[in-house]
């Protein structure tokens, strides 16, 4: 114990090399002593030897199975290093230990949304909700999580349930926003954009909402944008559009390509109402539905490919 002592003092005044000596001295004496092998642990980790750290925790954990907070340890090193699968075990070994451990429950529902695993992600975050129902985060996540499923009205539910424990959190109602434009509920979006503007603590989120509102505002006067990549023959239009066909991407495809001054922005146009833009072009603009691609099309400028945004 005195080691272990001595490599904590060490530690605390930041000498690594130090508390390692004396952690390592601690083992010799008692090898099967846990408290040393998670010591080091934390201090190799610290250090960024993750490897060294992870072999020491995982000491620790086979002579002392009941710790949770160090198996806690080895799922984030395990994390860091980016082996998923084994950050989630060593987590839910914590889960069975604790099952009320609600942050690292919200961990593992984070880590199924980055793998895509939706529907585990779904239950992890319901599953905190149920056990910390004034906690905002997990109805946050699960926000998230429902729009990338694309059911916005799901998405909507849990930003309004998260709102109500942190009603002046700009990106909160910036989020909300979001999500009621997806449903297509676009007042009910300029709203929430125009709060996000009220509460926003800082110039990025203000410019942020600001940017969002005026795009409803446009929305809901009935503007259009779309992208465009402007070619200047046919041949070239013909070739790009095959290339978007075949699944590239349609905004790279118009910064290499696009004659367009827009092209640095990726073909994305500013909003326009009928009368603003070529005739021919409004009126190909006119014939998609919102997300379709069109074929080639010619106006007075060259040939264009055109992908309807709103």
């Amino acid at each position: 114990m005195l080691h272990v002592n001595t490599g904590g003092v060490y530690f605390t005044m930041r000498d690594t090399a130090k508390a390692v000596a004396a952690y390592r001295k601690a083992i010799a004496v008692a090898p099967n002593d846990p408290k040393p092998h998670s010591a080091l642990g934390f201090v190799m980790a610290e250090a960024g030897s993750l490897d060294v750290a992870i072999s020491e925790l995982d000491r620790a954990v086979a002579l002392k199975a009941d710790d949770p907070e160090t198996r806690k340890s080895l799922g984030d090193l395990y994390l860091a290093r980016g082996e998923a699968d084994s950050a989630i075990a060593y987590y839910r070994s914590v889960l069975a230990l604790d099952p009320d451990a609600v942050q690292v429950r919200q961990r593992v529902g984070s880590i199924y949304a980055e793998k895509g695993d939706f529907d585990s992600a779904v239950a992890e975050y319901r599953r905190c909700i149920r056990d910390a129902p004034k906690w905002a985060l997990p109805y946050s996540n699960l926000a998230s999580v429902y729009l990338q499923r694309g059911t916005a009205d799901s998405a909507i539910a849990a930003y309004r349930r998260c709102i109500a424990l942190m009603p002046e959190d700009a990106a909160l109602q910036n989020n909300l926003g979001y999500a009621y434009a997806r449903h297509g509920l676009i007042d009910s979006a300029i709203a929430a954009y125009q709060r996000a503007i009220r509460f926003s603590p800082d110039p990025r989120m203000l410019r942020d909402a600001q940017n969002n509102l005026i795009i409803m505002q446009a929305i809901r006067a009935g503007k259009m944008r779309v992208r465009h990549i402007l070619l200047r023959t046919e041949a070239e239009a013909q070739e790009i559009l095959k290339q978007l066909k075949d699944g590239a991407d349609f905004a790279e495809l118009a910064r290499r390509r696009s004659a367009d001054p827009s092209a640095e922005e990726g073909g994305i146009t500013g909003f326009f109402s009928a009368g603003d833009l070529d005739p021919d072009f409004e009126s190909a603009v006119k014939q998609l539905k919102v997300g379709e691609m069109s074929g080639v099309v010619k106006t007075r400028l060259g040939y264009h490919v055109i992908l309807r945004l709103n």
